[in-house]
């Protein structure tokens, strides 16, 4: 595998991307595009048929894939992913897959509209993060620009390399309005900060996961199985 690695960095660019496209579609055919989080198998008791989500940091699409199946056709998924590239294999993906119920958002979720840095360390895009001398330019929007007043806004997951909790920071309204579920990707401390600026809001966590769930209380049964 390590010796393959090497090979595909010898490649240019484009090469590699359309290889990797390849072996989205393979396992996206095959059935087996999934993410390896414990979590990934627990959403089927939080999304319904009809539901309206939100994926923040939707890399190449193995949650927004998920999420599109289970809300359905009269449900909608709002999908943001900042970097081009990954964005590039998200749309991709959901291209591929067919899918009418995706929204797709090449930006990053802000208090304010504006150009913030990233970095890529070691071109792994699977760590891309914001950082002021990163040297990729970046748009970001507030999460309430994009919800209309009537929505049924019923979860939120997040994997923003670190940038996590600022982003739950800056949907505190939009989370106290809609009352989602969120699950994101920050520790008990952190978690519980925020639960604590949030109305009625309670946090739950599967064992040994990195991931936690803000939950209102009026849907904690939801977790149950927990």
């Amino acid at each position: 595998m390590k010796l393959l690695i090497k090979l595909l960095k010898l490649l240019p660019k484009r090469y590699v991307t359309r290889l990797r496209k390849i072996y989205y579609k393979i396992k996206i055919n095959i059935g087996s595009f999934k993410s390896q989080e414990k979590e990934f198998t627990f959403i089927d008791h939080l999304v319904k048929e009809g539901d309206r989500v939100i994926d923040i940091g939707a890399n190449v699409g193995h949650y927004t894939l998920k999420l599109s199946r289970l809300v359905g056709k009269k449900g909608r998924v709002i999908a943001f992913e900042p970097i081009p590239e990954t964005f590039d294999m998200l749309s991709s993906n959901i291209g591929y897959a067919a899918i009418g119920n995706v929204t797709l958002v090449n930006g990053a979720i802000s208090t304010s509209v504006k150009e913030v840095s990233f970095t890529i360390p070691d071109e792994n895009l699977y760590q891309a993060h914001m950082d002021e001398d990163g040297d990729l330019g970046v748009m970001t929007f507030p999460l309430k620009n994009f919800l209309p007043d009537d929505w049924n806004l019923t979860f939120i997951k997040i994997d923003a390399e670190g940038c996590d909790e600022s982003i739950i920071q800056s949907a505190i309204e939009v989370i106290n309005i809609f009352r989602p579920i969120v699950m994101a990707e920050i520790n008990q401390s952190v978690a519980n900060s925020l639960a604590n600026k949030l109305n009625d809001y309670i946090v739950l966590g599967v064992k040994g996961s990195h991931n936690k769930f803000l939950v209102p209380k009026d849907k904690a049964g939801c977790l149950s199985f927990l």
